[in-house]
């Protein structure tokens, strides 16, 4: 039997699984930087680094964090208030996928003007995770 052990870290005060905490804010923070994005996503302007929208939006669709936020409470979350500033975020990519689907390059979502939602609302949910 595996223990969980609850763990204090930088972006965390007490949850289950503090690594997987921070890879969502890590993500969260991704989605709250349009210079990053350009920089990182579209230009890849430094070769060591592998990201872009695909493996931030899986990795927060692996973590189950858009479809439930509420159920990751205790887990990754730590309260209410963290769950409740997901939906902002959420609507703003449903709107965008809803009206131009998946399957556009990353260039051509950030050169949408329904990016700039997105953005904005990764921009308040990392400012809550943030918050201490």
């Amino acid at each position: 039997m595996v223990e969980v052990v609850e763990m204090e870290c930088a972006v965390t005060k007490t949850v289950k699984y503090p690594q997987m905490r921070e890879m969502i804010v890590d993500a969260i923070k991704a989605f709250s930087d349009v210079e990053y994005q350009w920089r990182q996503w579209v230009w890849r302007t430094d070769p060591r680094i592998v990201d872009n929208f695909t493996i931030r939006i899986n990795a927060l669709d692996d973590l189950q964090i858009r479809d439930s936020p509420s159920s990751a409470i205790g887990d990754v979350l730590r309260d209410d208030r963290e769950a409740v500033a997901f939906a902002p975020f959420n609507e703003a990519l449903e709107d965008l996928f809803e009206k131009y689907g998946t399957e556009l390059s990353d260039k051509e979502y950030l050169s949408l003007v329904e990016w700039i939602p997105v953005v904005t609302a990764a921009k308040g949910l990392l400012e809550i995770l943030l918050d201490e």
